[in-house]
């Protein structure tokens, strides 16, 4: 939560509820239970109704450490964008951890709501993956990197 806090320049404290269906005491077990119960819903619709794609989480921001607001109520759009980028990268952290690979990155209208500022935070965050990035407008600073290749596409 650091980095993503320091994305929004400290000027906010963050709080983050992971919510799922899957008990942390028991990972495996308790997936495999779910899944040996639900199977034959799972086959006829063609759907499995428990994992890491039907978990949500939500972010809340506190000022003053007295109130709290949910982030689409208080931040703007980028800050929410830059919470979610800041939340990615944590997520990649993890996995190349785990699995001892690098990852690659797709990110699509990075450059629509951040400024220069925070997309050169995120393009430091970016380090040395492979990363494709997609946009409307690319902004003519990402010309003073050295290790981007843009290619235009009409």
């Amino acid at each position: 939560m650091e980095s993503i806090e320091k994305l929004l320049e400290g000027k906010y404290r963050l709080s983050f509820e992971y919510i799922t269906k899957v008990d942390f005491a028991d990972v495996s077990g308790s997936i495999r239970a779910y899944l040996r119960e639900k199977r034959e819903r799972d086959i006829i619709t063609g759907h499995t109704y428990i994992g890491p794609h039907l978990d949500d989480f939500t972010f809340q921001v506190h000022i003053h450490d007295e109130e709290s607001f949910g982030t689409d109520e208080y931040l703007s759009r980028w800050e929410n964008k830059t919470i979610l980028l800041g939340l990615k990268f944590l997520e990649i952290d993890f996995i190349e951890s785990v699995s001892e690979k690098k990852t690659v990155l797709l990110l699509d209208d990075l450059f629509s709501e951040l400024d220069s500022e925070h997309i050169d935070y995120i393009l430091e965050s970016i380090g040395d993956r492979q990363t494709f990035i997609t946009s409307q407008n690319m902004p003519t600073f990402l010309n003073r990197y050295e290790n981007f290749n843009i290619i235009k596409i009409d």
